[in-house]
């Protein structure tokens, strides 16, 4: 995240080069960013709302569910689940399938 509230994908080549960076994500406020241990996602807290980004496929979705109040934290277990936790005290789980973001399922609230 930056400043201007943009979320960039800045490659190794750009050499952090953030005018070189691919906006990724552009809302209001970030409020909690974290990449998977592999790297193959990141996700993209905003409010009450998820994101997950797809390295590999240059995918954003949004998770099905969210949350009443804004999201403090979200954490990745390997590649396949990410929980994250919101104001209200509400933990959430997503099973990530594959290289679709867009295949998040809500498994429990």
């Amino acid at each position: 995240g930056s400043e201007d509230g943009l979320v960039r994908y800045i490659r190794p080549s750009h050499q952090l080069d953030l005018d070189r960076g691919e906006i990724i994500f552009k809302e209001e406020v970030v409020s909690h960013l974290s990449f998977s241990s592999s790297g193959r996602y990141l996700s993209i807290a905003s409010g009450g709302n998820l994101f997950i980004y797809s390295v590999r496929s240059k995918r954003l979705s949004r998770a099905p569910k969210k949350h009443e109040g804004s999201i403090i934290k979200t954490s990745f277990c390997e590649d396949s689940h990410l929980f994250s936790i919101g104001s209200e005290g509400q933990l959430l789980l997503f099973r990530l399938k594959g290289d679709n973001p867009k295949e998040v399922n809500d498994l429990e609230s």
